[in-house]
């Protein structure tokens, strides 16, 4: 009975110690044998995140106004719907936590068109009909990332893309830009599975143009402006690989007035976006780093 009781201690000492031995090295797994007082970490949900492609339902309430010697001419506005896809990567390759990010969207609909008609004397809301409306936005971005804690990282970045509207008004006008600029993106993840996206970029546009059809018809370079955008999205992991994802997203720029053509000529506008837009993710995978 002595054998059997000495027997027993000495096999639940030896798990004992096995099992001490094998949780410190599941904490630390230091390089070369060695122990480290970092911890590797296996499951990024910020990187996540940034290593996903996306397909999202949008919708951007347009908020579009023409002005002449500071007076409103005609505006156009309303809820127009449609779809965006979206893909990032942030990977370990010329840099740590090199970043990448294209978003291409279209909406499509009716805006409200709100002013008079050409040459008439009745101003401002004389005439309000409804008026067709396409539009294209493509915005890309490269950055380096910069993890701060395990649920904070921030995102330096080059944002620059392309925007065209089609507006019904007349028989047809087209309007588009490109633009380059500065963003930052901050992301925090205050929960498990839980992430919340926060980017503004400040930027000018360039190659700004407006091409009208129709008998008044011309085609003629519009005057740049400087350009905001702003965002704000929350990604929740249903499971590793499958996301749901909602956010808004702010824009705000100007076009200049063209020269004159037969006496006509488009005036100054300012455009504001505020886009609503919710979809799912599917993420990648991503590269792990100690954090220090």
């Amino acid at each position: 009975m002595v054998m059997y009781i000495q027997k027993t201690l000495t096999a639940t000492a030896m798990i004992a110690a096995l099992g001490i031995s094998g949780s410190a090295y599941a904490a630390d797994l230091g390089t070369g044998g060695s122990m480290k007082d970092e911890v590797y970490v296996t499951h990024n949900y910020i990187k996540d995140v940034n290593n996903e492609v996306a397909v999202y339902f949008i919708s951007t309430d347009f908020d579009y106004n023409e002005y002449s010697g500071g007076e409103l001419l005609d505006s156009e506005t309303d809820w127009v719907s449609g779809g965006a896809i979206s893909a990032s990567l942030m990977r370990n390759w010329i840099v740590d936590n090199f970043y990448l990010y294209g978003q291409f969207s279209m909406n499509s609909g009716e805006t409200k068109y709100t002013g008079s008609y050409i040459g008439s004397n009745a101003g401002y809301g004389s005439v309000v009909d409804k008026s067709d409306a396409d539009v294209w936005d493509l915005d890309l971005r490269v950055g380096k990332g910069f993890q701060l804690q395990q649920n904070l990282m921030v995102t330096p970045y080059l944002g620059m893309g392309w925007h065209e509207w089609d507006r019904g008004v007349n028989q047809g006008e087209v309007y588009s830009h490109s633009y380059i600029g500065a963003g930052l993106l901050v992301q925090y993840s205050p929960l498990d599975r839980f992430v919340v996206s926060a980017s503004g970029l400040i930027g000018k546009t360039y190659n700004s143009e407006i091409d009208i059809a129709g008998p008044v018809g011309f085609k003629d370079d519009l005057g740049n402006s400087t350009i905001y955008k702003l965002g704000l999205e929350g990604d929740y992991a249903v499971t590793r690989n499958l996301h749901l994802k909602a956010g808004v997203e702010y824009v705000n720029f100007d076009y200049g007035k063209s020269d004159s053509h037969n006496g006509y000529y488009e005036p100054d506008s300012e455009t504001e976006n505020l886009t609503v837009k919710a979809g799912i993710g599917y993420t990648l995978g991503s590269d792990h780093q100690p954090l220090k």
